[in-house]
């Protein structure tokens, strides 16, 4: 398990100072991880530049409008804009007034769109309709948009939308079973990177746990989520921590109206067929639970006829989910016969036991049958956890239903803040618990068990103002992190239940039991992986972006606090010892 090796109470600051001065003649600008950009030209009939013309864009959704001015080159833009719908009206006197609609804009996309005036008065309109596909001319970004529709309306085997990024070209997954409700994300490849180079974000705020680099801190309810937005190659500098696909997941907002709803979804082993190795070896059907429901609901917040009475202010948007699954899993084993623990082998395919000095038989009397005079006083006691044969064929003689339970329960709250027209606000909050019991450690003696309990936790406050039509200010405060225990049940493997009494081999045996024990040509057994995690990340960000001309300037300040304090147990040497034997020859 790879982790960041700081000491307890270790913390990390890194101030990063970006002054960027991006000059271009299309005047790009890159946008915040999550808010877009839509820019523009304003021509007349004759295609000549209109200075001074009035730009206002509204966002349909909760009907906030944001107002500039083309400059001396006809040029506008709007930054910090939140994913949603838009409409874009255009005025200056002795043209027709322009609007086009549904301009839909999605998580740091940058959008050019030019207006045309038609001499006329200002009461008449020309009304235009965005077309369907809105192709990007503003950045050389490549990547894709998973809408809200694919992300609720996809078959996702276990409701992780992290399986959504198969259906980006150049992404490639190494598991051949999808159903996963879980954290891990190092099986999805991106241009053929490793599985932890990819960067992970919720309204780009950073989701995933700086140890592993392989699982994120929360894992968004479907029904929580706007839309999926990963960047493949080519992306801004502004994005950091991970250089393979940069995945950014925007939550659903409140907007004008209200809107809802619930849902559950169920799988059932009753609806299922039996597996090939348990009809072979007469075991019932292996147990498959899995129950995702809950509800969300979104909208204004509104004093009727007191405050915000236009509902144009405020709005929220709350989500909780729950979600209960118990998968279990046929596994095979081999573990040593009654007769063998005897010491009696005239029944088995071991070679006859021989004095590993002389390479003689142990009992040259009876070469197949060791007398217990000939035991040692802890070596059988070791294998009293091993259970006893209960199938007969080639390759195992143990076979077992290991079963795993994994409730997981999650809130999402979010609420956007128009103070005014100049200044925009929001702060979005997740809580994510997981609770995982595995019976056998995924293992199928199912000697040694596991709990695994992980509290994710990510909270974001945006606050946008806008000076002027060329100036605008975004600061952002961010805070992530988890908390993960991971622990075994020894209750089969401890030493005094085993009767051990050999010295320990280190007093600090943290769980008081016996050695991992690894015999070859049988299934080993051991005290597992254990975790404990404590994680937090601050991240203070600010953006100032100014235009003149044609020509778009951002500065930036980005101050990083992160701590992170691991202990980590899952292979190498272990506080309660270990024993290995291989099998000796005739």
């Amino acid at each position: 398990y790879p982790y960041r090796d700081w000491p307890s109470g270790g913390e990390r600051i890194m101030l990063r100072l970006l002054a960027v001065l991006l000059i271009c003649a299309t005047g790009v600008l890159n946008a915040q991880t999550l808010s877009g950009q839509i820019s523009g030209t304003v021509f007349d009939a004759s295609e000549a530049l209109v200075p001074g013309a009035d730009v206002s864009i509204r966002n349909t959704g909760t009907g906030a409008v944001r107002k500039s001015a083309s400059n001396e080159s006809g040029y506008y833009f709007f930054t910090d804009l939140l994913p949603g719908e838009y409409e874009i009206t255009v005025e200056r006197t002795g043209f027709r007034r322009s609007v086009q609609s549904a301009i839909v804009l999605n998580a740091n996309s940058k959008l050019t769109v030019n207006a045309t005036l038609q001499p006329g008065a200002t009461t008449e309109v020309v009304q235009v309709t965005a077309s369907v596909n809105q192709v990007e001319t503003s950045s050389g970004e490549i990547g894709a948009v998973i809408s809200s529709r694919q992300v609720t309306g996809l078959s996702l085997n276990g409701r992780n939308y992290i399986q959504l990024l198969q259906l980006i070209p150049g992404v490639s997954v190494d598991y051949t079973s999808s159903f996963d409700s879980s954290t891990s994300v190092a099986a999805q490849h991106v241009n053929g990177l490793r599985g932890n180079s990819n960067g992970l974000m919720v309204d780009g705020t950073y989701n995933l746990d700086v140890g592993s680099n392989g699982t994120h801190l929360v894992n968004p309810s479907v029904d929580s989520i706007q839309e999926v937005k990963i960047a493949t190659n080519a992306y801004s500098a502004e994005y950091g921590h991970a250089q393979g696909g940069q995945i950014n997941v925007v939550t659903k907002g409140g907007t004008q109206q209200f809107h809802g709803g619930a849902f559950e979804f169920l799988r059932n082993d009753k609806l299922d067929a039996s597996d090939w190795i348990a009809n072979r070896s007469g075991q019932k059907k292996r147990p498959l639970r899995f129950h995702d429901y809950g509800v969300n609901l979104g909208g204004p917040v509104f004093v009727p006829g007191r405050w915000n009475a236009d509902r144009s202010k405020m709005f929220f948007f709350f989500s909780t989910s729950f979600r209960h699954s118990t998968l279990g899993q046929t596994q095979t084993a081999n573990v040593p016969t009654a007769e063998e623990r005897q010491g009696d082998f005239r029944n088995s395919a071991l070679a006859i036991p021989t004095d590993p000095v002389t390479k003689q038989p142990l009992n040259p009397g009876n070469s197949r049958v060791l007398p217990p005079s000939l035991f040692s006083k802890n070596g059988p006691l070791l294998l009293k956890p091993y259970p006893l044969p209960n199938t007969g064929g080639s390759g195992f003689n143990f076979i077992r239903q290991n079963i795993a339970s994994n409730p997981q329960e999650q809130q999402v709250l979010r609420a956007d803040y128009n103070v005014s027209a100049k200044t925009q606000a929001f702060f979005r909050w997740i809580r994510d618990l997981f609770d995982s019991r595995d019976q056998g450690n995924g293992s199928a003696l199912g000697i040694v068990g596991n709990t695994n309990t992980r509290n994710g936790t990510l909270l974001s406050l945006n606050i946008s103002h806008t000076f002027s039509p060329a100036a605008v200010n975004v600061f952002n405060f961010s805070l992530s992190g988890n908390r993960i225990n991971n622990f075994p049940v020894t209750t089969n493997f401890r030493r005094d239940g085993l009767g051990l009494t050999y010295p320990k081999l280190f007093d600090s045996n943290r769980y008081q039991v016996g050695p991992d024990v690894s015999i070859q040509g049988f299934t080993g057994y051991g005290v597992g992986s254990n975790l404990q995690n404590f994680q937090w990340m601050f991240v203070w960000r600010d953006d100032f972006s100014y235009v003149r001309g044609t020509h778009a300037l951002k500065f930036g300040i980005w101050l990083e606090r992160f701590r992170k304090n691991a202990n980590v147990l899952q292979s190498g040497p272990r506080d309660n010892g270990s024993v290995a034997l291989s099998r000796t020859s005739g």
